[in-house]
């Protein structure tokens, strides 16, 4: 073939192929421009349910911020509005800058990324401190199913160079730093958020917060993780300017409010409604009907309000002698419980005749009196061991360990109960070392269950930690005696040192019962002639030991009391300290009520059992 025709063949097959390629490509492109629209369109979707579903969109000027979207990224920006020219043109720029910067995703990124994101600026950020201007803006990660993923709070420092448009715009004039940490250590402390360890130390020495000024304060913006246990959000807490007085140069007067007045008015017309109403979240107080107003304080979760007037949307309360409004939507008719309760909704009884206090300290004001078996309604707890209650359609408060969940029975004794059979057996079990607020209540627990009782010798230093535990032993029936102050070896001890336990165990039980105790159990059982001349009480020791301290086991536990065949008469030792015996307990109480047993105290025993208890002597049973 000539070769001017096989070159001609050539160019004609490369121009086909280029011609594919061409139109492969085209085609590609066409598909993947396709793909792009439907996944632009199904991104714009999801956004908008997402904003809609979290109340984001807001008005400015009566105009709603609508969605912007490239093909490339979707944003929803709220910007400022100031009315203060310099400014505005400043933010619409910077506005900008940030837009641009969400919108360099490649074409690639964005088709295959199921995360969409989209920023809101603040649009009441306009001033910040240290000569700066400030925008914060939120970025937010959402999935194609509009489920939040996480938040972060950023801020754009505008520099230098713009601030000279602006040279008597304001600022602060002294250590706001310290106002502002001072201020979010108290707030996350006094509303109850799960805080990492040494929490202080890292707000104080990084200043882990973004914070702006705004019309209604200086607003925080607080990304949490290092502070707040399992935190995944921002947290934004607003500082009124009050907070900082004498160290700031600016006119809160010409910080201009940037709500709509047509807003309010879709909110109804006040009326009458006067009562009391508490609050049901940790909620802003604000000076007009608008959530965009001046904030004048905030209140917290249980604080009682007395209400006014109501729109549909908000309430007008009196407070600190100021009418102010909050959110309907966090008041509540029923009495709440305060921001330092673990809220409950359950019936409780007085185990004994208990007063109610005014506020939760034991030496407040009482505001009344419960009888033993009488109901009440808890409606929260507290970690260091006080119950909100409802009494008088107000709030009352009362020791925790003093209410039960059960009703108490009337089989209830002083220090000899009528309600003993005498010609029934009966045994009597002994708790030493104690009080242990957990182990010590949990057997009170079981034995109160069951209407049962037994005899606590516990050592002076402990009552003294934990008087609650030994007041709600005597409450509920049982006898306390001691077992010394600190636990030592009484037979190696001189006359004054004994004296010295003895004067110490004295004081700690007058002052957790009011009243000393009338029986001792000296420590290991051991008290020689020397020391049962020294002793000004009867000495009770035993004579089944079930051995708890050393097995911590409770199946040994109960073998060793199982073994003695009749207990009839018999004192049983045991140790109110350890887990173990609790959990034995709860297996022995009953098991010795079903076979016929009655637990008493160790004073009922040797009374039923006609023998007389004399000082400086020693007793294993009767």
């Amino acid at each position: 073939m000539p070769k001017h025709k096989k070159k001609s063949k050539l160019k004609k097959s490369v121009k086909a192929l280029l011609i594919c390629l061409v139109v492969f490509i085209g085609l590609f492109l066409s598909i993947l421009l396709v793909y792009k629209h439907i996944q632009s369109n199904k991104m714009k979707n999801t956004v908008e349910k997402y904003i809609k579903k979290q109340s984001l969109t807001q008005e400015l000027d009566g105009k709603k911020k609508d969605i912007n979207f490239s093909l490339n990224s979707p944003y929803y920006a709220i910007y400022p509005n100031t009315k203060n020219k310099s400014i505005d043109e400043i933010f619409i720029d910077y506005k900008n800058k940030i837009i641009n910067n969400y919108s360099k995703k490649s074409l690639f990124d964005s088709i295959i990324n199921n995360n969409y994101k989209y920023q809101i600026i603040n649009y009441e950020s306009f001033l910040a401190p240290d000569d700066i201007i400030s925008v914060a803006y939120i970025e937010s990660n959402i999935n194609s199913k509009g489920t939040l993923i996480n938040e972060n709070v950023y801020t754009l420092n505008i520099g230098l160079k713009e601030k000279e448009k602006l040279k008597d715009s304001y600022i602060f004039v002294g250590n706001y730093k310290e106002v502002i940490t001072d201020y979010l250590i108290k707030y996350f402390e006094e509303n109850g958020y799960k805080l990492n360890k040494n929490y202080k130390k890292v707000i104080n020495s990084k200043y882990n917060y973004k914070y702006i000024l705004t019309n209604n304060g200086v607003v925080v913006y607080f990304n949490s993780n290092e502070v707040i246990k399992n935190s995944k959000k921002f947290i934004k807490v607003s500082i009124p300017y009050e907070e900082f007085n004498g160290i700031m140069n600016i006119n809160l007067e010409n910080i201009n409010k940037k709500y709509d007045d047509s807003v309010k008015l879709e909110y109804g017309k006040f009326t009458k409604n006067e009562k009391f109403m508490y609050v049901k979240i940790n909620s802003n107080l604000y000076k007009e009907n608008s959530k965009n107003s001046k904030l004048v304080s905030t209140v917290s979760k249980g604080t009682k309000l007395n209400v006014t007037e109501s729109n549909k949307v908000f309430s007008k309360v009196k407070y600190k002698d100021k009418l102010v409004y909050i959110l309907n939507s966090s008041l509540s008719d029923e009495i709440i419980a305060d921001s330092e309760f673990t809220d409950c909704n359950e019936d409780v009884y007085a185990i004994d005749k208990i007063e109610i206090k005014k506020s939760k300290d034991e030496n407040s004001e009482s505001v009344g009196t419960l009888n033993r078996k009488d109901k009440i309604k808890r409606i929260g707890t507290s970690d260091d061991g006080w119950s909100e209650v409802v009494y008088n359609d107000d709030k009352g408060f009362i020791k925790s360990n003093l209410l039960s969940l059960t009703e108490p029975s009337d089989f209830y004794r002083g220090n000899i109960s009528a309600n003993v059979n005498p010609g029934k057996a009966m045994v009597a079990i002994t708790f030493d070392d104690g009080p242990n607020p957990s182990s010590s209540n949990r057997i009170l627990d079981t034995l109160q269950k069951y209407n049962a009782v037994a005899t606590f010798f516990d050592l002076g230093k402990l009552v003294n930690s934990y008087p609650d535990v030994v007041k709600r032993e005597e409450a509920i029936g049982c006898e306390v005696g001691t077992h010394t102050h600190t636990h030592p070896n009484l037979n190696n001890l001189s006359a004054e040192a004994i004296q010295g336990e003895l004067a110490n165990s004295k004081e700690a039980f007058m002052k957790a019962l009011g009243h000393d105790v009338s029986l001792i159990r000296p420590p290991y059982g051991n008290a020689n002639d020397f020391v049962k001349s020294q002793l000004p009480y009867p000495i009770i020791n035993w004579n089944v030991d079930t051995l708890d301290w050393k097995s911590r086991n409770k199946d040994a536990i109960l073998a060793e009391v199982r073994k003695v065949g009749n207990l009839d008469g018999k004192i049983i030792l045991m140790h109110s300290i350890y887990e173990t015996t609790a959990d034995a307990v709860e297996v022995l109480v009953p098991e010795l009520i079903n076979q016929g047993y009655q637990l008493v105290t160790v004073s009922e025993l040797a009374y039923y059992k006609g023998a007389t208890l004399t000082k400086g002597v020693k007793y294993f049973g009767f």
